[in-house]
């Protein structure tokens, strides 16, 4: 997926910054809104793409002390580009997962996940961001798509209706709310609290935010 990504870098910061993806006027604010309600100070923005959050956040939350990790050198020099005073460094999950050890001595208020974590066995990668995060007012925060109704599948998105043209295509594993329940425990996580971002005219759900507390 790290290939994916580093090849489209170009055609997805052309999109998200173009505002080519309608729905995020609903979700960005979203996630912005549910780690100000946690009082996170400091943010581990995992699979930060081009680093749209750093400064989102730091509008709302201005003492914050963000760092987002991604594994595209492409994203994180284009998130190092446009917002020179936060701090970006390229680490992919399988580095993340291997590690033995914390990325900082100072532990996280919040680790989030914004629409990256499509993989199948993402319980590796929610346990090694378990060690990042403050012992028991930590918080897992994700923002994904909302879960598939019956069974969880595999899916692949091509990206053609993007504004952009993207090559390839990407894998991804669209999970149930079971799947995903029994997946954050399996890594040690509790979930605290959940919602759906809606349209404010079709009622169309946009995304799934949970918030998970470490057992």
């Amino acid at each position: 997926m790290d290939d994916f990504w580093d090849q489209n870098s170009e055609s997805w910061i052309q999109v998200v910054r173009d505002q080519g993806i309608p729905s995020r006027a609903i979700t960005s604010p979203a996630l912005v809104e549910t780690l100000v309600q946690q009082s996170a100070r400091r943010i581990l923005d995992v699979g930060c793409g081009e680093g749209w959050l750093a400064p989102a956040i730091r509008a709302r939350l201005p003492q914050s002390d963000y760092l987002g990790i991604d594994g595209s050198p492409g994203l994180i020099r284009a998130a190092q580009a446009a917002y020179p005073e936060f701090r970006f460094t390229v680490l992919n999950y399988a580095a993340l997962v291997s590690s033995s050890t914390q990325l900082e001595a100072e532990p996280f208020d919040a680790v989030v996940f914004n629409f990256s974590l499509f993989e199948r066995d993402i319980e590796n990668v929610l346990t090694a961001v378990k060690r990042e995060l403050r012992k028991s007012s930590g918080r897992l925060v994700i923002q994904t798509l909302p879960p598939a109704h019956n069974i969880s599948e595999l899916r692949q998105e091509d990206f053609k209706t993007m504004s952009a043209p993207f090559h390839g295509k990407m894998d991804w594993y669209h999970l149930t709310r079971a799947d995903w329940i029994k997946k954050l425990e399996h890594a040690g996580f509790t979930l605290e609290s959940e919602q759906t971002p809606q349209h404010p005219e079709t009622q169309a759900e946009l995304s799934w935010i949970l918030v998970a507390r470490t057992t």
